[in-house]
């Protein structure tokens, strides 16, 4: 790979040999999905792969393998955009092969990669880490990957993800984590099969909320915007930020239409309370400023009399 002072251009040689090379057809590339790899031949001198960066920053180079043919591609570390759907196609394969050969420390290594390349990670490829991990005995590393689990966007683990941990804890000797584990899945059987409270934006509590059996889900993907979500049945929609109380008094008229149940008044007043020097304004505004010193400095006189006759009546059984 050669450096430019605009950034970097390189090839890809095949079994180290010059008359393999793969290049693209024009100098510069930028790689360019919409324009396949030529066939490798000795023919590419000066044809190269542009890689607009700098020293230090960390990229990495994809090869895709689409029925039109070869393609490259380049992304940062850290990058948001889309995987390509072979790329991750590659990655759950792999972890397939990691989980049959018990090779759990190929597993991790893989998911932690995926964490590092902003690669979706689903519940499958959890599921198969997971089982690398009970098959390898190492239990550490499933119990991580469970916890894992519950911040991938979704319903969260199943049973039997439960269950397979429990196991592999079971059979190393750690019976008590084995039980804390199948004592968790307990409780989740005490919630209604249907959710009762939806709260948006999704966050990564849903492992607390569930153990507390009061049928509380986080699974909605809606950014706040136009179309609302439907309502998957008579269900209360909450927010569990200012933003998205805003979003919701905005749009509770079509929310409602949806079928969600609301709790929520004027957009201007819920933006309002959000800001703390707003809701102490408001608060003036309404007198409850003077309600809540009124009731305070009655609490303080009650507490210091209360104190008083407490001392009292200590005095006097000493004297006594």
């Amino acid at each position: 790979m050669d450096e430019l002072m605009y950034g970097w251009e390189f090839q890809i040689v095949r079994e180290r040999d010059w008359e393999q090379v793969l290049h693209p057809q024009c100098e510069h590339s930028i790689m360019d999905l919409s324009d396949p790899v030529l066939e490798p031949d000795g023919d590419g001198h000066g044809l190269n792969w542009f890689v607009d960066g700098i020293m230090g920053k960390d990229f990495r180079i994809e090869m895709h393998q689409r029925s039109e043919g070869l393609f490259v591609s380049w992304r940062y570390r850290g990058c948001k955009e889309p995987f390509d759907a072979a790329a991750i196609d590659m990655y759950q394969a792999s972890l397939e092969e990691c989980a049959q050969g018990s090779r759990w420390e190929a597993a991790a290594a893989l998911l932690a990669d995926m964490k590092l390349w902003c690669v979706e990670t689903n519940m499958k490829a959890h599921r198969l880490g997971i089982d690398a991990c009970c098959r390898g005995l190492a239990w550490v590393s499933a119990l991580w990957l469970l916890d894992e689990m519950w911040q991938v966007p979704g319903t969260g683990p199943e049973a039997s993800d439960y269950n397979d941990v429990a196991q592999a804890c079971e059979f190393v000797g750690k019976p008590a984590l084995a039980r804390s584990l199948v004592s968790e899945v307990k409780r989740w059987h005490d919630t209604p099969n249907r959710e009762r409270f939806q709260v948006v934006p999704a966050f990564l509590w849903n492992r607390q909320l569930r153990m507390m059996s009061c049928s509380v889900d986080s699974s909605l993907d809606w950014s706040g915007g136009e179309p609302v979500p439907l309502a998957p049945h008579s269900c209360w929609l909450l927010p569990c930020t200012d933003e998205f109380a805003v979003h919701i008094a905005e749009r509770q008229e079509q929310l409602e239409q949806a079928g969600w149940r609301l709790l929520t008044c004027e957009p201007n007043l819920v933006s309002r309370l959000s800001n703390k020097a707003d809701l102490h304004r408001h608060a003036e505004d309404l007198g409850l400023l003077n309600c809540c010193h009124d009731t305070m400095v009655s609490f303080k006189m009650h507490c210091t009399h209360a104190s008083s006759s407490l001392r009292r009546a200590h005095t006097g059984s000493a004297l006594t």
